[in-house]
């Protein structure tokens, strides 16, 4: 609902990355997970593309704050 979505927006932090900007690392800490509104995100683990997020609005990144381990 509207509510939700309103309640939801209070607690996140809005942040612009630049092109080829990391987000996150394999092996960092697990504190957020991230909502893509606009471009795209490459997955790439050690410069091996094997993901690409093009669609939005897209969740990410957000295993570890369900089960506490750090990037993977």
């Amino acid at each position: 609902s509207g509510e939700e979505l309103d309640e939801l927006a209070k607690c996140m932090v809005f942040r612009t990355f630049q092109k080829d900007e990391e987000v996150f690392r394999i092996g960092d800490a697990s504190k957020s997970s991230f909502l893509l509104l606009k471009g795209a995100v490459a997955l790439a683990v050690f410069g091996q593309l094997f993901a690409r997020i093009d669609t939005s609005p897209q969740f990410f990144g957000g295993i570890g704050l369900l089960d506490g381990t750090p990037r993977r």
